[in-house]
C-alpha cells in the first residue's frame, strides 16, 4: 500500500480567492506528501474513469493523513 503523510508544522489557516465564486474565502492549506518511491504505485492503482478507484483502503490511507492534518488547525 502507497503511503502519504502531512507534516502539521506546513498545516496553514489562510484565506484566498477561490476561482468559481470569485470572492474571498477562508482555507486549511494541507501539503500532501507523496514519497517519489511510492508515486508509481499511486498512479498504478487509480484509474479515474472508475468512481471506485481508488479502493477503500488506499482512499482510507488519504483521508486519514487529511484529516489527522486538518485537526492541528482546530482551536484551543
Amino acid at each position: 500500500m502507497p503511503t502519504v503523510y502531512t507534516n502539521d508544522g506546513d498545516v496553514i489557516r489562510a484565506s484566498v480567492t477561490v476561482d468559481q465564486l470569485e470572492e474571498v474565502q477562508p482555507v486549511t492549506v494541507i501539503p500532501v506528501l507523496l514519497p517519489d518511491s511510492d508515486r508509481a504505485d499511486w498512479l498504478a492503482s487509480y484509474d479515474p474513469s472508475n468512481q471506485y478507484s481508488p479502493n477503500a483502503t488506499d482512499s482510507r490511507v488519504i483521508a486519514r493523513a487529511v484529516l489527522d492534518a486538518l485537526r492541528t488547525t482546530e482551536p484551543g
